[in-house]
């Protein structure tokens, strides 16, 4: 039989699960708090979470929902604007906005000893409770912003906020800015940052792992998902794990396959990747390409690990800003001191802004904490 279902929140995760909600025989009722679907998408220069020019990290071929695929033609990121709309037309496809109930925002789910669930809702007409059998959590993690608190933090004479806070250029015109994070918010907002502000610094605690976003002028992520890199991982796997004898008729016999997948990945890297930085218009394009790479291997060697073994940036133009000499590296910070921010090395910087592109607290505030820790 069909159930009530509540869904907390119309972002593409509360949106898709309208969708299959509906095509199981539910009966759905999504709680946004905004006036618009997107969730963090959606650019609001108040209560956002992202900067007007923020575009997607993975190309549409990757990103759109497989029984809503986005036009052929278009395969280069999208804005977060764009995405949006593609999120609305995602709407009217599967008729799921009358399901859909704005500016109301969930303050309270908790579980009822019958085995339902009591949902508490604020909207502007006031307080309301509402019974579901079922609740489908799709708020995200990107709710809470992170701000560490350092020593010397209370001193500091110039301005902190969070890269959730960051709209864009105007906030950093003509000013020193101090960007601490090269997550893929953080690399993404210094790169914008250095073609604006005054001086621009960037505090690593370590190296991270980078790559392009764009190759041959087509989206990287064509060539990184697992469809393209796969195959020395299969070769290796076998049915029964604990069959020692089938385990290594399997090897010997795809061993040739190893050695030629090595090899057709190191001309693959060659053509790919090193190649292009050579076709730049001018000597001096060619010369930044060269040093962005450069520093790009010493970053992943800093970092700790290969760029598959953790979670990469997947921007490197906030490096070529370090490599062309509009940003600068500094290590982590160890203090404030009034105008001053003091590194790991000693040295010392007075920005006039602290951008923190340092993360998000995993928090539901609405849940009762025993059903969160679940």
């Amino acid at each position: 039989m069909g159930k009530r279902v509540a869904v907390v929140g119309a972002g593409p995760a509360g949106l898709t699960t309208i969708k299959e909600l509906l095509d199981e025989g539910h009966t759905p009722t999504c709680f946004e708090r905004a006036d618009g679907i997107g969730g963090v998408f959606r650019f609001h220069a108040a209560n956002g979470v992202v900067w007007e020019s923020c575009e997607l990290t993975s190309s549409p071929l990757m990103t759109s929902f497989s029984d809503f695929p986005a036009p052929a033609d278009r395969l280069m990121f999208l804005t977060v604007g764009e995405y949006v709309g593609y999120l609305e037309r995602y709407c009217d496809a599967f008729d799921l906005h009358r399901h859909i109930q704005f500016q109301c925002t969930v303050e309270a789910v908790t579980q009822n000893p019958t085995g339902d669930w009591t949902v508490r809702i604020s909207t502007a007409n006031g307080m309301r409770v509402e019974v579901f059998d079922s609740v489908a959590v799709c708020s995200g993690l990107h709710q809470h912003p992170h701000l560490p608190r350092l020593p010397g933090q209370e001193t500091y004479t110039g301005t902190i906020l969070h890269g959730a806070h960051y709209r864009g250029p105007a906030q950093v015109a003509g000013k020193r800015v101090l960007v601490v994070g090269a997550g893929e918010s953080g690399a993404d907002i210094t790169a914008e940052v250095a073609a604006h502000a005054a001086e621009t610094v960037m505090s690593l605690r370590r190296g991270v792992a980078v790559q392009s976003r764009v190759q041959l002028g087509k989206p990287k992520d064509l060539q990184t998902s697992r469809l393209m890199n796969s195959t020395a991982h299969w070769v290796f796997q076998t049915r029964n794990p604990v069959d020692n004898h089938k385990r290594k008729v399997y090897r010997w016999t795809f061993l040739p396959f190893l050695f030629i997948d090595k090899a057709l990945a190191k001309t693959s890297q060659f053509v790919f990747d090193f190649f292009p930085l050579l076709l730049a218009p001018s000597l001096a394009e060619i010369r930044a390409n060269l040093r962005t790479r450069k520093l790009s291997l010493q970053l992943l060697r800093e970092s700790g690990g290969t760029f598959t073994e953790q979670f990469g940036t997947k921007n490197d133009e906030f490096v070529r800003a370090i490599a062309t000499g509009r940003c600068r590296r500094v290590p982590a910070i160890t203090r404030f001191d009034g105008p001053c921010v003091e590194f790991a090395d000693g040295s010392e910087f007075a920005p006039d802004l602290v951008i923190f592109c340092t993360g998000f607290e995993t928090r539901v505030a609405f849940l009762d904490p025993l059903i969160a820790l679940a």
